[in-house]
Parts: C-alpha cells; sequence; structure tokens
C-alpha cells in the first residue's frame, strides 16, 4: 500500500459514525414520504402533471440560462472572499469548485453540505482550510442577507394588499430578524467582547481552531468597503435566482402567473428553511411550504407544487454538471498551492 492519505469523503469528514449516519438518513426518508403522501392528499396530482404537460420550454430555457448565470457569479463573489483572506484562484478553478459545491447541495441532504465539499477540497489541495470556510460561511451568510433584504423590499412594497399584508408582514419581521442578527458579527466592541470572553473561559484558546477562525471572520469584517460591494452583488445574484421562479411559473401558468413582485415573497422563506436538513433533497418540504406561500397570491396547490418542483429539477439539471467536475478533480489530485496573498 502507498503512504499516500486519501482525502476523506463529505460524510467522513463531517465526523458522524456510520450508524448514527445511517439512523439520520432513515428518520429523513421517512419524513420525506410522510410530508409527500400529506401533500399528495392535499393536491390533485393528476391537475399538477396535466400543468406540467403544457409547460412552454421558451420561459423554461431562459430559466436555465437564468440560474447558470447566476452560480457563474455567485463564484466569483465566493472567489472575491476567499481572495480577501490570502486564497488565489485561478477563474477555471474557482468555478469548477464552485460548481462542484452546487452539485453536492443539491445531492446531499440540506443546502449546505457542497459548502463543506469546497472546503475540504481547498484544504486537500493545500491551502489554507480555516480561511476557505471563513469565506465560505461569509458567502452564504451574505447571500442569506441579500436574500432576506429582497424580500423585505418586496414585502414593503406589496403591504397596501389586504391579501398579501399578512404573509408581507411576517417577512418584514422575519427578516428584521436575521439581519439583526447578522449585523451583531459587524460590531467591533461586541466581537472583542466575544474573543475575550471566548478566551477567559477556554472557549476558543490563542491559536486553536475557534481562535483562528473568529480572527478569519475579523479580517473580513475589517474590509467593510469588499463587504458593501459583494453584498450589491448578492443581491443581483439572488435576484436572478427568484427569478428562475418566476420564469417557470411563466412556463407553466402563462397569463395566470403572479408578477415577479410576489415571488420575492415567496421564494425567500422557501429557501432559508430548505438550509434545514430535515428531509432528502427537500422534497416534500419545499412543495408542501409552498402551498400556503403561493395561496396569498392566487395560485393553485397544483401550480405551486408544480413551479417549485419544475425549478429544483431545473437547478439539478444546472448542478449536474458539478458532479462531472467532482469526478474530473479527483482524477486530477491535488494542484500546485499557489501563492498566498500578503
Amino acid at each position: 500500500m502507498s503512504g499516500r492519505r486519501v482525502a476523506p469523503g463529505p460524510a467522513e469528514a463531517a465526523g458522524e459514525p456510520g450508524g448514527r449516519r445511517r439512523l439520520v438518513t432513515l428518520l429523513k426518508l421517512l419524513l420525506t414520504l410522510t410530508l409527500v403522501a400529506l401533500l399528495l392528499s392535499r393536491i390533485s396530482p393528476a391537475a399538477a402533471l396535466e400543468l406540467l404537460g403544457r409547460a412552454r420550454p421558451a420561459p423554461l430555457l431562459a430559466a436555465l440560462a437564468l440560474f447558470a448565470l447566476s452560480v457563474v457569479l455567485g463564484a466569483w463573489q465566493w472567489g472575491r472572499f476567499l481572495g480577501a483572506l490570502g486564497i488565489r484562484l485561478a477563474p477555471r478553478e474557482l468555478t469548477e469548485l464552485y460548481w462542484v459545491g452546487l452539485f453536492f447541495n443539491n445531492f446531499m441532504p440540506g443546502s449546505v453540505g457542497g459548502d463543506l465539499v469546497k472546503v475540504l477540497d481547498l484544504g486537500r489541495r493545500a491551502r489554507d482550510p480555516m480561511a476557505a470556510a471563513a469565506a465560505t460561511l461569509a458567502d452564504r451568510l451574505t447571500g442569506l442577507s441579500a436574500l432576506a433584504a429582497l424580500a423585505m423590499l418586496a414585502a414593503w412594497g406589496l403591504w397596501p394588499d389586504p391579501s398579501l399584508r399578512p404573509l408581507a408582514q411576517g417577512i418584514l419581521l422575519g427578516g428584521a430578524l436575521f439581519l439583526l442578527l447578522g449585523a451583531l458579527f459587524y460590531v467591533d466592541p461586541l466581537l472583542r467582547l466575544l474573543y475575550r470572553l471566548g478566551q477567559r473561559f477556554g472557549l476558543w484558546p490563542p491559536g486553536g481552531l475557534r481562535a483562528r477562525a473568529l480572527e478569519q471572520l475579523r479580517l473580513l469584517r475589517d474590509r467593510r468597503g469588499l463587504l458593501l460591494r459583494l453584498f450589491a452583488v448578492s443581491l443581483f445574484v439572488q435576484a436572478l435566482r427568484v427569478t428562475v421562479h418566476y420564469a417557470v411559473g411563466q412556463a407553466l401558468l402563462g397569463p395566470g402567473n403572479p408578477a415577479l413582485p410576489g415571488y420575492f415573497l415567496v421564494v425567500p422563506p422557501l429557501a432559508f428553511a430548505l438550509t434545514l436538513p430535515l428531509t432528502l433533497g427537500g422534497f416534500g418540504l419545499r412543495e408542501g411550504l409552498a402551498l400556503p406561500l403561493f395561496a396569498p397570491l392566487g395560485v393553485s396547490g397544483e401550480a405551486a407544487v408544480a413551479i417549485e418542483l419544475v425549478a429544483y429539477l431545473l437547478m439539478l439539471a444546472v448542478s449536474l454538471l458539478g458532479g462531472l467536475l467532482f469526478l474530473s478533480r479527483r482524477r486530477r489530485g491535488p494542484a500546485e498551492t499557489p501563492p498566498r496573498a500578503g
């Protein structure tokens, strides 16, 4: 046998024993099947299939193009976070690795498995895994914050509509709470207090992993100009991804499709819910939540399920490229380590 250590896969790296991992997967499968059964009892599968059969191809192709564009821009955004912490990647490698993460986000339970894969890949290729983790976390939080901000803008604009006011109220409250919690990480006195308390009680001794992770986040926080620019980019990226769902609605519903601002009330809560690893691939949870969220927009349960299912399948199709790139990167093995930025 060679002495070369094989890098752990995503599951092994998570540190879960095999038995526990299988149990968790079984519970997710049971919850998925339960939610799907409840969903099928509330809609007409035949009506949903009829909608799917009438789908117009042009808007579907537009949805594919919009999502692919959002992936390329998302990779560029993530690369700027990495560069701020000294990790420089060639544009091709950056886009490849981001696409790999997208693949695992869609094929692992929850929607954060791809983040772990990206960090592990960078660590395996002799780059700083702590900086990669901090940059990836910042990228994820920026995306969610941008999504929350877009949802709040839509809620504010649609507030005068009485039928949408309850949904808009919930969006405003939830979005404000998320943005407030996120903003606390950029308050210097609070970060210093957390750092000192952690050291005093031994939560992150100097030089330890937690201390290094916090220090990396503090370095990013000091780049306020960069963070603001990347937040602006993220607003555009997230708007593209919401528009993907709208384009699918156009394909299925045509003139009966709700106006685009309504989708900014529906898609963000779905995206936040799907970050929770509750079901396999989000099935059941995504479609089940779509029913009450789309209802105030006048969309039937069958149409809501069809829109979200097709949008997910389109994103899945785009992400399949990441699976091929993952296999290619594994065959190529570790790349040379580029110089870290000073």
